[in-house]
């Protein structure tokens, strides 16, 4: 049931998106209105799928893969259309300088993105179904869901290690992406292997500490705050992983503990926008007299991460229109299903590389990614786009109607939150993106989580405890 105040706080956020919108249209200067206008309209839009999936569930639309997704592509597509309708340039680190694009090339790119997130709402809503988000309800007597919970944290202990013994010595950020090539070939799959099989085991450790929150009240905010720092330090402020982790306990927060009103997501994402853009900062200068200096000086200006999306597509069209588009091998439109099979370390067929290649050769590391919706570039332009939108919405819907089906299974759980906290990748990569993240990094952990449950199940019976037997409702209805 729904929470009283849940339909206040859906029209809140709608009047508040709607009053934004019209603030980015007529504050904007007039020379570069037209590209304000694309972002007005994606925030409108965004404003009406919001308002349709909160008449089928108003209280559970945080714990929503589309509402998310949906609102990551609306950051994606209002920060870049900000930042070169108030001329920004110079304070995300000279990236839009590199491509000079006029305001009606930009207004066509954003538009574009604008198309990609209609595409995927129609058919997200149309394939979704009315039906509201339910918690996990995994039925677990006896203490064998605490010692699963216990021998999984010892697993991502022992991985966590392992990485860190097998480093090569990491001064940079940098160097973190080169920080295993002195092993040799054997070794680097080894670390491969156990690096995917970390990022499985963290979503499953994390299922099975909200399913018993109030048990693991100390355990838990512990556990997500230290995996957040180490994988911020690990990476030398990387924060893709951060992120990552960081939405897995949202959404299992929102699922097994207590809904999270839109107001206080709001806050929540303001707060990681300043923690990441601060990330970025001290990796990009060191030390804090030069970003005292560099605030000081130009101010605060939102990541570079949010021009992710725009830029690629934004000179990967511009070259298709020019027809200067390189030459693009056909394995490449298969990569999705070439990863399957393949490492991580297999770049030939990936769009990225590809991108690197041809557009910075000599670079260790591509400067960008290129997502699905710089993809269709190189293939069949605008009509593809829509279609890609499209399969990704109903992609999406598949997901969470998988889940709401298997909610009573602890892997039916950990897929769809797995899911949640990724979809993030599914801009930055490929609409199918998930397939080969369930495939690497979730199947063997949830294989060996079940091998370690087998066992469990086979040992004599414990009389369950109050405390086991006692169950988390802390959800107002």
């Amino acid at each position: 049931m729904a929470r009283p105040h849940a339909g206040r706080s859906r029209a809140a956020a709608v009047l508040l998106l709607l009053t934004g919108a019209l603030w980015l249209l007529f504050a904007a200067p007039a020379d570069t209105r037209s590209i304000v206008v694309p972002a007005t309209a994606a925030v409108a839009g965004y404003g009406l799928f919001l308002t349709i999936l909160s008449r089928r569930d108003a209280a559970g639309i945080v714990g929503d893969i589309g509402f998310l997704y949906l609102g990551l592509l609306l950051v994606y597509t209002v920060v870049p259309a900000t930042v070169l309708a108030w001329g920004l340039t110079s304070d995300i680190a000279g990236a839009l300088s590199q491509f000079l694009p006029t305001a009606a090339e930009s207004s066509r790119q954003l538009w574009r993105q604008v198309a990609f997130g209609a595409a995927f709402g129609v058919a997200y809503l149309a394939a979704r179904g009315r039906r509201p988000i339910e918690s996990p309800d995994v039925p677990d007597p006896g203490r064998r869901r605490g010692r699963t919970v216990m021998i999984t944290l010892a697993l991502v202990v022992a991985c966590l290690l392992v990485l860190l013994g097998l480093s090569a010595p990491v001064e940079t950020y940098y160097d973190h992406y080169t920080r295993y090539d002195h092993l040799g070939w054997a070794p680097r799959k080894a670390v491969s292997l156990v690096l995917r099989l970390s990022l499985g085991l963290y979503c499953i450790l994390f299922v099975f500490l909200y399913l018993d929150a109030r048990r693991w009240r100390v355990l838990l905010p512990l556990t997500v705050l230290g995996l957040t720092g180490f994988e911020i330090a690990y990476s030398y402020g990387a924060r893709i992983q951060a992120l990552i982790v960081l939405l897995m306990a949202l959404c299992l927060y929102h699922l097994t503990v207590r809904r999270i009103s839109l107001g206080k997501l709001a806050l929540a994402g303001a707060g990681l926008v300043l923690l990441f853009g601060t990330i970025e900062l001290v990796r990009l200068l060191g030390d804090s007299g030069s970003i005292v200096d560099s605030v000081s000086g130009g101010g605060v200006a939102p990541p570079s991460e949010f021009l992710a999306l725009f830029l690629p597509s934004l000179q990967l069209y511009g070259d298709r229109a020019a027809g200067t588009l390189p030459a693009t091998p056909w394995p490449m439109f298969f990569n999705d299903v070439i990863s399957l099979v393949t490492f991580g370390d297999f770049t030939r067929y990936m769009p990225m590389y590809w991108y690197a290649r041809n557009y910075f050769p000599g670079v260790d590391i591509p400067p960008f990614t290129i997502g699905p919706i710089a993809e269709t570039a190189m293939w069949g332009g605008e009509p593809e786009l829509l279609l890609r939108g499209a399969l990704n919405g109903l992609f999406f819907a598949g997901l969470l109607r998988g889940y709401l089906r298997f909610r009573d299974r602890w892997w039916g759980v950990s897929i769809y939150v797995y899911c949640y906290a990724t979809c993030v990748l599914s801009l930055k990569y490929s609409i199918f993106n998930h397939v080969q993240l369930v495939e690497k990094n979730l199947l063997a952990a949830m294989l060996l989580v079940e091998a370690v449950r087998m066992f469990l199940r086979g040992r004599p019976p414990v009389a369950p405890t109050r405390a086991d037997e006692a169950t988390l409702d802390l959800r107002t209805t």
